[in-house]
């Protein structure tokens, strides 16, 4: 597997841990809806309002 291949899908990965990781805090801090998974376009406020 080419070098930079190997280092996109090590990145991919990485990312996909996170926002895992992300929603298994919130659901343990009993949050209604995901925060940290979704960004706030998910939740009815315009893509504008995310940055």
């Amino acid at each position: 597997m080419p070098a930079a291949l190997r280092h996109q899908a090590e990145v991919k990965g990485r990312r996909i841990l996170d926002l895992l990781l992300a929603a298994r805090r919130e659901r343990r801090r009993g949050v209604s809806e995901p925060r940290a998974v979704l960004g706030p376009w998910s939740r009815g406020a315009p893509p504008s309002a995310d940055t």
